[in-house]
Order: C-alpha cells, then sequence, then structure tokens
C-alpha cells in the first residue's frame, strides 16, 4: 500500500498542470469610431483623419484615408501612431499594418494592440510651442481683419490645443471682452485668425509677465484641423 501511495505521489509531481491564462482586458474598438493616423518614420510629421471599418478578436480594420481627393500611400508593414476618439477620452497606439485592401473602399488591417494609452486628462491636449502671436482688442463678435492683426502687439505662445491658447504678456488684459489673434504656425507656413476671450490669467513666477489662457470663440474649421493635427503630430507634448 505504502509503495502504490510512493508510485503516485511521484507521477503527480512529473505532471507539468498548465493554466490557460485568462485573456487580456482590450480596448472595445467600435465601427465607425473616428481615428487619426500619422505614419512613422518619415521626416514630416503627417496626420490623416479616417475610421473604423471593421473589429474582430485579434485585428482592426480601417479605412484609407483620402487627402485632396487622392487616396494617401500607406502600405502593408508600414508602422502607424493611431489616435482614438472615444466617449471615455483619447487613446492612441502603434501598430503595424498587416495588409491593403484595394477595392472600391481601400482598407488597412492592424493587429491589436497589446497596450493603448490613454491622453492627458484635458478637454483638449495641448502642445508647447514658441510661435509668434499678436493680438487686438475687438470691438462686438466678428472675425478680426488681416489689416488689424499686422498692426496688432506681438507676443508668444507657450502651448496650445484645439481650443485654445497660452499667450507670455508683459501686461494685465482687460477681462470679459474678445480679442483677435494672429498665430503664426512656423511648421506649416500657415498664418491663422481667430476671436477670443481670455479664460485665466496669472503671473508668470519665472519672468515678470503673464501667463494669459484665450479660449477661442471662433476659429475655421481648416485651421481648427491644422492646429489638431500638430497637437497630435506631438504627443500632446
Amino acid at each position: 500500500m505504502q509503495f502504490l501511495k510512493k508510485i503516485a505521489k511521484q507521477l503527480t509531481q512529473k505532471i507539468n498542470f498548465t493554466h490557460t491564462p485568462k485573456s487580456k482586458n482590450r480596448f472595445k474598438f467600435k465601427i465607425n469610431q473616428k481615428v487619426s493616423l500619422q505614419p512613422i518614420g518619415i521626416k514630416k510629421k503627417l496626420v490623416y483623419q479616417s475610421y473604423i471599418a471593421d473589429a474582430s478578436e485579434d485585428t482592426i480594420t480601417i479605412a484609407l484615408p483620402l487627402e485632396k481627393g487622392i487616396y494617401v500611400n500607406i502600405e502593408a508593414n508600414d508602422f502607424l501612431k493611431v489616435t482614438i476618439y472615444d466617449n471615455s477620452g483619447m487613446y492612441y497606439f502603434t501598430g503595424k499594418i498587416i495588409s491593403r485592401y484595394i477595392g472600391n473602399i481601400p482598407l488597412l488591417t492592424l493587429e491589436k494592440p497589446e497596450q493603448i494609452t490613454k491622453f492627458q486628462q484635458r478637454r483638449f491636449i495641448r502642445s508647447k510651442v514658441y510661435w509668434q502671436v499678436r493680438y487686438a482688442l475687438i470691438k462686438g463678435s466678428r472675425m478680426p481683419t488681416l489689416m488689424e492683426m499686422k498692426t496688432a502687439n506681438q507676443v508668444w505662445a507657450r502651448d496650445i490645443s484645439e481650443g485654445g491658447i497660452c499667450l507670455v504678456i508683459p501686461k494685465h488684459l482687460l477681462n470679459k471682452v474678445n480679442y483677435g489673434l494672429l498665430i503664426t504656425m512656423e511648421e506649416y507656413g500657415r498664418a491663422v485668425r481667430v476671436l477670443s476671450k481670455m479664460s485665466r490669467i496669472k503671473i508668470d513666477e519665472f519672468s515678470v509677465n503673464y501667463l494669459v489662457g484665450m479660449e477661442f470663440n471662433y476659429i475655421k474649421s481648416k485651421d481648427k484641423e491644422y492646429i489638431s493635427d500638430y497637437v497630435l503630430s506631438t504627443e500632446g507634448g
């Protein structure tokens, strides 16, 4: 009897019990969910808007983006930074294109990422900048003219989002009034006109200047896209 127990114990020790790991909790991709695609490994930072066409257990399929009516040149084996717009916030991951389908609607298929990162918890993601900005007090709620802005006060921007900008200004500004802004986006060779209102002001602890937050009241949709693309391409840095 003791001999049989000894044999049974030895057999039990030799058996390698394995447990099937639980599937990882993954982000829930939704069909028609808005995404931004930024190709990785090219000198010029480009961001394209698209949407999720399909999602399976292991892959996601994204519609190939259009630019000026032409499908962009993104191929299989290219790497993309993908930004996802969700009700709970904005997320991003880096993925490799495993196939490209050419049909009525060209599609890109990527492996589902093991990890997705959530952007900073703000209403709008901000990026640090050092851009020239001109500002002027504007009567009423109209868009400032280019002539008005060319002769306006010149200051510098500290950071920007698609919803507003932080300016470094040497004097205190009036509150509850409208300001016209002319923002020079050096990376794009583009000047953006905006109607804004001061949302906050504080003294810069490292200088004698004021840090003035300006909220955009009116900005053209195309200019807003340029700012959004810039912020996403710099990862809100």
